[in-house]
């Protein structure tokens, strides 16, 4: 018990710092490129991830550049479709929805996302089916993860709330410490996500794959920026991975590096782009009196 209290009280205070950060890093600037990072991570994570992203296009740019995020997934969207950020980094279904709203593609990460569910190194869980009748904790409902988590599990039998305990927290690194702590047996997450934790939560997990066939991560401009602004910024991006910042940020993250948005992307996330938009409707639906 009083490990995980440990744990609790550890995160808690990151996240404090990081709030901090975050109301610094927001505070407006004139001339300022707003940067939105969709928070699949704790605010202290996403900034510190990406500041040698930042530091690289404010050099290139010659402009003061902030990284932004939101409270949850959901409102991510609502501020990035309202033109609260000038790019966006986000998941592909998002980014499948910001490209039909005003927003143009600049690259994406290179592979594809990795779908896994991490476990505590000491269960002996190789497949989705060991985790039937098991405690399974998701990311925000609007993540990727969590929509494409579902669906995985439901193309395998298993449905929730009836042949596996549906927990929701409200990122990657919640869901992932539940599982260290405990409180649930397997989260739905990625490799990014995981390596990105404390190096001793970390040692205590493993990771069980179960899909592999979405494009990463996209990173996209607003329309309204022009074309002259938009292509000075996709140049500044293709050569943010050659420098020592860069090669530091693709290290950390494996994201390995930078790749065009192609049709066969797009084709891809559509699925996963509907059942977003199933989502958004079922939360306006709740909404109505």
């Amino acid at each position: 018990m009083s490990n995980r209290i440990f744990y609790f009280a550890r995160t808690l205070f990151f996240l404090m710092i990081l709030c901090a950060f975050m109301t610094a890093e927001a505070a407006p600037q004139k001339d300022v490129l707003r940067i939105g990072i969709v928070p699949f991570n704790s605010p202290a994570g996403l900034f510190r991830t990406h500041k040698p992203l930042r530091d690289h296009m404010e050099a290139k740019l010659k402009r003061p550049v902030a990284l932004f995020s939101s409270n949850s997934h959901a409102e991510f969207l609502r501020d990035a479709l309202a033109g609260q950020f000038d790019i966006v980094i986000v998941p592909p279904h998002f980014g499948g929805l910001c490209l039909q709203h005003g927003f143009a593609p600049l690259v994406r990460y290179q592979g594809e996302l990795d779908l896994i569910f991490a476990v505590r190194s000491d269960r002996d869980y190789q497949t989705a089916s060991a985790l039937r009748g098991k405690k399974i904790a998701f990311p925000d409902r609007m993540a990727i993860f969590h929509i494409a988590g579902v669906k995985f599990l439901e193309d395998v039998g298993m449905r929730r709330d009836k042949d596996y305990i549906h927990m929701e927290f409200p990122n990657h690194l919640a869901a992932i410490m539940a599982v260290a702590l405990g409180m649930a047996d397997a989260a739905v997450t990625g490799y990014p996500a995981l390596r990105q934790m404390p190096p001793d939560i970390r040692g205590k997990l493993k990771a069980v794959s179960w899909n592999k066939n979405l494009p990463q991560l996209m990173t996209l401009a607003r329309k309204e920026l022009g074309k002259d602004e938009i292509l000075r910024i996709k140049k500044a991006l293709e050569l943010f991975p050659d420098t020592p910042g860069g090669r530091r940020f693709f290290q950390e993250t494996q994201y390995v590096g930078y790749t065009r948005i192609t049709e066969e992307d797009l084709r891809a996330i559509q699925p996963f782009v509907i059942l977003t938009l199933n989502e958004i409707k079922k939360e306006e639906d709740a909404k109505t009196p």
